[in-house]
């Protein structure tokens, strides 16, 4: 009994050596090297209808909005990085998923944006709360005009998931290193009909066409600023968390403990929790193509703007929430483990 007791300490222990190496190989984030990246800037078309928030595009509001590409092609061109998980030296394993478009639009008190994916399976049936990042999810950061270059007070930073195993949408805002509060649960809502909330989201999953699209809308005062006309611009910038390995229940205790990659568009929310790098948007009038179809017409304007700012290598942990004002970090992508300047502390 002794030596049968002796044996299974010994075999638990090599267990937990193995398993501890897993999760350290696990929780380094590196990007895939991008000379190519410039701060994105896009055109945001006036929405004259507001949509209806139901996880899908198409309404007049989303033919109206501008599209822009989202594809790892697109990111790599210098729209802007992606991230991957654990093997970050081996990006020609990354799988096909995640390419689809962005859709961006406003009108005086909204900003409007979308998502839709193609992933063979993007659901979060696992995670919520302030852990809702390390399962398939969608993560903003926005900024209600462009004082986040220099001043990150007025940073939101905002995480979207669909838990299809409970049927239920899932939101969250991250305000700081550990701390957030939970986003209501939106239902369908139609805008054209009557708006008032803060926010409005949804997620809708399409099993048959393996896409998933995220349909926000953000009501400006709440970011802080008091509303919005054609010439005006804002900051934001958009990840996708593409969760690709199954982990262990154990696991999940543990925040070294994750899988997969980022889609980053923009900089700044994988790591360094910072506006100054993010994509600014201008408002300009309605599209003079309102009958588009949105889900087949691509109108991309994107365009660069060069800055002074010099970034060097970036690694980094995706926890949300803090920031750092450092051109050079180094970790994994657990939301908030950064240095805080007290000037940007909330």
């Amino acid at each position: 009994m002794k030596t049968f007791a002796k044996w299974l300490s010994i075999l638990l222990s090599v267990c937990l050596l193995l398993s501890l190496t897993v999760i350290s190989a696990s929780a380094v984030a590196t990007p895939l090297p991008n000379d190519n990246y410039d701060r994105p800037t896009v055109s945001a078309n006036k929405i004259t209808v507001r949509p209806m928030v139901d996880g899908k595009l198409d309404d007049k509001a989303w033919k109206q909005a501008t599209k822009i590409d989202f594809t790892q092609d697109s990111l790599a061109a210098g729209d802007g990085l992606l991230w991957s998980y654990p093997d970050g030296d081996d990006f020609t394993e990354l799988p096909p998923d995640g390419n689809g478009n962005a859709y961006f639009g406003w009108d005086a008190e909204y900003i409007y944006f979308a998502l839709q994916i193609e992933d063979e399976e993007h659901v979060n049936n696992r995670v919520q709360g302030w852990d809702l990042w390390r399962e398939d999810c969608l993560q903003v950061q926005v900024c209600h005009g462009t004082s986040g270059m220099f001043d990150n007070s007025a940073r939101y930073e905002l995480g979207f998931a669909y838990n299809e195993s409970q049927n239920r949408q899932l939101g969250m805002r991250w305000t700081d290193y550990d701390v957030g509060d939970f986003l209501r649960a939106n239902k369908v809502t139609d805008m054209s009909k009557g708006a008032g909330a803060d926010y409005y989201y949804f997620v809708g999953r399409d099993d048959a066409k393996y896409t998933t699209t995220y349909e926000i809308a953000l009501k400006h005062s709440w970011l802080g600023g008091d509303g919005l006309e054609s010439g005006e611009k804002f900051m934001f910038s958009f990840s996708l968390h593409l969760h690709e390995e199954k982990l262990p229940p154990a696991c999940l205790s543990n925040p070294e403990a994750y899988d997969g990659y980022f889609m980053e568009w923009a900089q700044g929310l994988v790591t360094g929790k910072t506006m100054s790098d993010a994509g600014i948007i201008t408002c300009v009038g309605a599209s003079s193509d309102d009958d588009k179809d949105p889900t087949t017409t691509t109108t991309t304007t994107t365009t660069r703007i060069t800055t002074t700012t010099t970034t060097t290598t970036t690694t980094g942990n995706n926890r949300p929430g803090t920031t750092t004002t450092t051109t050079t970090t180094t970790g994994n992508n657990q939301q908030g483990n950064t240095t805080v300047p007290p000037s940007n502390t909330r």
